[in-house]
């Protein structure tokens, strides 16, 4: 690392006596540090001024006052930008680094550049990552497929086909609900064929969708999203379920479970996406204290079992019968019939039997006002956090969306490399407000 250093602070030094040209007009810069100061890393602590300026396709490098340019950066070569931990480089309170790609005309160098606030540094380095991936954009070069691939993964991300998509899954959703209030003596009639045919265009779209989906993000893009492996299970069952109108008691049951089409819909919002996501996080936390409640009701159970199995065998005959009717409890319905059903028959009907009226009493409150209580809690607790975990994901993954046509795969952060999203201080502000 360190003959790295010095043999950029070498080249630094004899590019700084080289001309490759003069500054482009003002008119040509879409910004330049002007009045700011800014200063660029030469060696290992020796800070000097420069004047940087920006055009369409370079970052520009020259000296105070001169008119000549001694180094320039291609912004399509840039690869990351990122901000530099204060204790990485002595003497400056805000750097930024930029790295370019190896082979290219600056060889792999790292430039660093020192500003006075943090405002300089979020216009400087949002201006680098913005433009250069516009040049990177024009100037590469892919593949017919690739491009292909390309717009297909475009279309899928813009509103008109989100809003259009959303929109074909509600009035399926609501088909669904229609078809199910038509008597059953109209199955072969007319209606059952107006039926028939939404079902198959509505499945069509959708294999649509999913065959574009596929397309765009093959092969292991498209798997990785649990979201995309839903789609294909559901599309395949609509698929299968509109080929075969008759047949055995499964059938009927894949064509059943084509209503989870709606589903679907909590991918295309991000708000209900969002909102299962945090859920199913929370989920295995919830699972432990589900678990206690569990457990105690099993107790309850076996302690009914061997108690009341003689008085009531309908209530507690059986341990699944017994767990059957302390669920039933925790419902808090009817749970005073219950105990006149089991009470001791020597107590009459408006008595109150201790014995009994501590189980139940005992059962209600540990297991319904405390247990269930604590499983509630718990379940909002860790829900709350996931949703703030998912929101900050979604603005990092959106992020990600944009910066990947950079072409950027990492940063430089304390000297460690890391993805690059999670380590971009342009998201501080959305990501902590």
């Amino acid at each position: 690392a360190d003959e790295r250093v010095h043999e950029d602070a070498e080249m630094d030094h004899t590019l700084s006596n080289l001309s490759l040209g003069h500054l482009p007009p003002l008119s040509d810069q879409l910004k330049n540090s002007g009045g700011d100061k800014v200063c660029k890393l030469c060696g290992d602590s020796d800070w000097q001024p420069r004047f940087i300026a920006m055009t369409k396709d370079f970052l520009i490098i020259s000296h105070p006052g001169a008119k000549e340019v001694s180094d320039q950066i291609p912004l399509y070569e840039v690869s990351a930008c990122a901000r530099m931990a204060q204790g990485d480089v002595g003497g400056a309170a805000i750097a930024f680094v930029i790295d370019t790609i190896e082979g290219g005309y600056n060889g792999g160098r790292q430039y660093i550049f020192s500003v006075q606030n943090e405002d300089q540094y979020q216009a400087w380095t949002t201006a680098v990552i913005t433009q250069a991936a516009i040049s990177k954009k024009k100037y590469r070069n892919l593949s017919m497929l690739e491009d292909t691939k390309e717009r297909a993964r475009n279309l899928l991300k813009t509103n008109y086909w989100q809003i259009c998509f959303s929109t074909f899954i509600i009035v399926n959703f609501i088909v669904n609900i229609s078809q199910t209030s038509v008597s059953h003596s109209t199955t072969e009639s007319r209606t059952a064929l107006i039926f028939h045919v939404f079902d198959w265009i509505f499945t069509l779209l959708f294999t649509v969708e999913l065959a574009i989906n596929l397309f765009g993000n093959w092969f292991t893009p498209f798997f990785n999203s649990s979201w995309n492996a839903f789609d294909l299970i559901v599309v395949a069952i609509s698929i299968f379920s509109v080929c075969y109108s008759g047949g055995p008691t499964w059938i009927l049951v894949l064509r059943t479970l084509r209503v989870f089409r709606i589903v679907r819909l909590f991918r295309k919002l991000r708000v209900l996406r969002t909102i299962v996501s945090a859920l199913l996080a929370a989920l295995p936390v919830v699972g432990n204290a589900f678990v206690l409640l569990t457990l105690v009701s099993f107790v309850y159970a076996v302690v009914g079992k061997n108690l009341y199995a003689a008085r009531s065998a309908a209530l507690f005959g059986r341990f699944e019968v017994a767990l059957y009717s302390v669920f039933g409890l925790l419902t808090v319905g009817g749970w005073r019939l219950n105990v006149e059903a089991v009470q001791d028959p020597s107590y009459g009907p408006g008595d109150v039997d201790p014995g009994t009226s501590l189980y139940f009493i005992s059962l209600i409150v540990i297991c319904f006002w405390i247990l269930v209580q604590v499983v509630f809690a718990v379940l909002v607790d860790n829900f709350t956090r996931a949703c703030r975990r998912e929101e900050k994901q979604a603005i990092v993954d959106e992020e990600a969306d944009r910066l990947k046509e950079l072409g950027m795969s990492k940063v430089i952060s304390n000297g460690v490399d890391a993805p690059v999203l999670l380590l971009k201080f342009f998201l501080h502000s959305r990501l902590h407000r």
